[in-house]
């Protein structure tokens, strides 16, 4: 038992350290949009 968890402690940290959760082109991405939204909303045309 103490054996499995061990194991399972260790091949979680193996895999979570090697995946990648936003790039910088994703920063920039998300940032553009952002821009994008307050931009439509502020020059708001009737």
């Amino acid at each position: 038992m103490k054996y499995a968890f061990l194991s399972i402690v260790t091949f979680m940290f193996l895999f979570s350290s090697s995946s990648n959760a936003q790039t910088l082109r994703d920063s920039l991405a998300v940032k553009q949009a952002a821009l994008d939204y307050i931009e439509s909303q502020h020059n708001a045309k009737p």
